[in-house]
């Protein structure tokens, strides 16, 4: 009788600690879930909705505190959140990097990672980005200390993704919203959207013409569509790019008989003076446009390279093509938005530049901070791989503006190359070249570069190519080449200097270094790792383009002397 009596209490022992087993099993499975619909623990527990206020903590100080767990719970998955988003409006396969605590993957779900995102959005400020950063210097044998406000790239990556999550649901994809939410809620999601863009739109703050929205600028870039506006090319410089420019622009309608209207921007008469300026009018087919006069805020402390982001955006043409001013062609740049693949099909072409530079990696730590979730794409790159810190050559761009996500890119672009972030930016990469493909990556809007990188065009030297900076098409015909008409950038004015159009090579190897740096009045040179296909010998016809360069550049050297004072150089 006893032994029953122990062996029932054995039994009713084993079956509450069943029981509690299974209430927290089903409490993880609660909170697991509510996880993933993007519901906070709080809602979970209605008890703590009758607790007695603490009355020692204002309402608004209580209210602030709460929204800002919240955006701690939210920031822990809102990296991969925005990147599954930005892949599912895009229509490109969704990135699958969760598992749950199984191992197993996670299946994408739409609707509870949308209420985490568009939280997040509602949430955040579109300030906060910012980090103190301290600089220590050495002056008259003293130390100095001065502290700076540097970007955080993460943290502003998240508030411009939240943007452009945010107009391409209430814009682009509206007919997702009925997907997210129910219809008598359509009307407040609307409104949340708009609320959410007009915040972030902040960040981008350059036109005096607050109205000029990305909304009105893009309505603006579809309507120029099948007009002479429709597609053009835009080029940028100052005082000392002068003869550059009217050397590109005369060899594109002289040489190349290129007939696509022209624009060059510039940053006020600091940066052009009004002579120059037009001389540059007598030119056919080109418009002179000064970006001070609708971005006076942002081109009064304008660097060189940091304008040309800003003169695609702010140019009147949808397909633009930009050319730097020392960039020469061996066919004419129109065939881009005619016969290129790439640039049919992804509304971009990029260029790769020359495989330079490895350092220690830093960059790719970097890369890997700012966005942990890379593309598909990316992973191959050579700055993603420590390859390269330079990746990108932007001596030629071609975007097409009337797609919207190309659009919020290029917004992006301005945004690293803008005053109060390119000094972050220039620590990370080489002026603007990087910020174009970067733009791209971190907006995951879908972007290729020509799949050769830079060479050099000029002549032999034993199995190296030395010269200028080449590039081929996508069929690996010889396309153009940037540092202009002179052997080496800093070459002396004397016929001699002159390149040597004889030889062409590309670099189709990702992987080994086979590069000589410019040095003693000698160009870069590489070596390629497969000469018997990535070495050209230039026909007559090529020769003969590169003799006639060379003969308008003698011939606008006299128009243009050399000014006697050196400060002053056009």
């Amino acid at each position: 009788m006893i032994r029953n009596r122990r062996t029932m209490r054995r039994i009713e022992n084993m079956l509450v600690i069943l029981a509690i087993i299974f209430l927290c099993l089903e409490g993880w499975w609660l909170l697991n879930r509510a996880h993933r619909n993007g519901v906070t623990v709080t809602s979970l527990l209605p008890f703590q909705q009758h607790k007695r206020p603490n009355i020692d903590v204002p309402i608004e100080i209580a209210k602030k505190m709460q929204r800002s767990k919240e955006l701690q719970w939210l920031e822990r998955t809102i990296d991969l959140d925005q990147a599954q988003i930005l892949d599912y409006l895009q229509g490109t396969p969704v990135i699958l990097n969760e598992t749950d605590a199984f191992g197993f993957r996670k299946k994408f779900d739409v609707v509870s990672t949308w209420n985490r995102v568009h939280r997040y959005a509602q949430q955040q400020e579109f300030t906060g980005y910012r980090y103190e950063y301290t600089l220590e210097v050495e002056i008259e044998d003293r130390k100095e200390t001065f502290t700076q406000l540097r970007a955080n790239f993460l943290w502003m990556t998240r508030r411009i993704r939240a943007n452009t999550i945010a107009y391409l649901l209430l814009h682009d994809n509206r007919n997702l919203q009925q997907k997210l939410v129910s219809s008598k809620n359509q009307q407040k999601l609307q409104q949340e959207l708009q609320s959410v863009v007009a915040k972030f739109s902040d960040l981008y703050y350059w036109y005096k013409d607050r109205s000029k929205t990305i909304r009105v600028m893009h309505d603006r870039f579809l309507n120029v569509t099948g007009t002479d506006k429709e597609s053009g090319i835009v080029m940028s410089g100052g005082a000392n790019q002068f003869r550059s420019l009217v050397l590109t622009i005369r060899a594109l309608r002289e040489i190349m008989k290129c007939t696509l209207p022209i624009e060059v921007h510039y940053a006020g008469d600091s940066d052009l003076p009004m002579h120059l300026v037009e001389e540059l009018k007598k030119l056919p087919g080109v418009d002179i446009v000064d970006l001070k006069q609708s971005m006076p805020y942002e081109m009064r402390v304008i660097r060189g390279w940091s304008v040309k982001p800003f003169a695609i955006l702010n140019s009147s043409f949808r397909k633009v093509i930009f050319i730097d001013a020392d960039v020469l062609f061996f066919q004419d740049p129109a065939v881009i938005l005619t016969k290129s693949p790439i640039f049919r099909q992804y509304g971009q072409l990029f260029f790769s530049d020359r495989s330079l530079d490895r350092g220690n990696g830093t960059y790719t730590e970097w890369f890997n901070e700012i966005n942990p979730y890379r593309t598909q794409y990316a992973s191959g790159l050579r700055f993603a791989n420590a390859l390269s810190w330079h990746e990108m050559e932007s001596g030629v761009v071609a975007l097409d503006k009337g797609n919207v996500r190309i659009l919020h890119a290029l917004y992006y672009a301005c945004k690293m190359n803008a005053k109060d972030i390119r000094d972050e930016t220039y620590t990370r990469v080489w002026g603007d070249k990087e910020t174009f493909w970067l733009s791209f990556e971190l907006l995951r809007v879908p972007y290729v570069f020509v799949p050769t990188y830079s060479g050099a065009i000029g002549y032999k030297d034993g199995a190296k190519v030395c010269g200028n900076n080449y590039h081929v098409d996508e069929t690996f015909k010889p396309f153009w080449w940037n540092s202009g008409i002179m052997m080496t950038k800093n070459a002396t004015k004397s016929n001699d200097m002159y390149m040597r159009f004889e030889y062409a090579a590309y670099d189709s190897d990702r992987d080994t270094l086979k590069w000589e740096w410019e040095h003693n009045g000698t160009p870069f040179c590489v070596e390629p790792l497969y000469p018997e296909r990535e070495v050209i010998a230039l026909d007559k016809q090529q020769k003969d383009i590169g003799a006639a360069y060379i003969r308008l550049d003698k011939e606008i050297k006299a128009l243009y002397p050399e000014p006697k004072d050196e400060d002053n150089e056009l």
